[in-house]
């Protein structure tokens, strides 16, 4: 029985430290910004979904805005966890486009796809979902979610860079969005 109570602390351990780093973004986030913090949590992610995962970030080299770094590291990391709960997938992929006046972040796996019902009253209102659209709109920005066909979603969020989103646009914006319909 002791042996079977160190090894349940063990466990219950690792599943704390897991929920700690979820919960916040890594130190290197203000030290170090956005591209090499989500190396980081990606490293994490590997270990622990068992996934491969792949990252395309180089293009990611200036420093933005504190807010906007820790609201798309979340959103991103939300899409993850959408990955390794839902997507049944073998892979990831975390790509960056840097565009002269936008940044499109991609989060993509090859897993069982998404529709979205939402008639479905069985699936909750997706909360997850809803908290990376509004964070989305926090920045300006959108984002869409779409089932690949093949198998698999893709994740898709265009933030505009440098960030200046005024609350007409937000609003509009907002009427736009999608959080189902499209994907994960």
């Amino acid at each position: 029985d002791v042996e079977r109570s160190r090894g349940l602390g063990d466990v219950y351990k690792r599943q704390i430290q897991n929920l700690v780093v979820e919960l916040q973004p890594p130190l290197l986030l203000s030290e170090l910004g956005l591209a090499a913090s989500l190396e980081h949590y990606l490293k994490h992610f590997r270990a622990t979904s068992g996934l491969e995962v792949h990252a395309h970030l180089e293009d990611l080299t200036m420093r933005l805005p504190p807010t906007m770094e820790v609201t798309i590291f979340r959103i991103i990391q939300e899409a993850l966890r959408n990955v390794r709960q839902h997507a049944e997938a073998s892979q990831v992929s975390v790509e960056v486009e840097v565009r002269p006046d936008t940044l499109v972040f991609v989060v993509e796996d090859n897993g069982k796809g998404f529709t979205w019902n939402p008639l479905d009253r069985t699936s909750g209102r997706r909360w997850g979902l809803v908290g990376m659209r509004d964070r989305a709109l926090l920045l300006g920005g959108r984002l869409r979610i779409f089932d690949k066909g093949d198998g698999g979603t893709r994740v898709v969020l265009t933030v505009p860079y440098p960030a200046s989103p005024t609350p007409s646009s937000t609003i509009e914006k907002a009427q736009t969005l999608p959080v189902g319909g499209e994907g994960r």
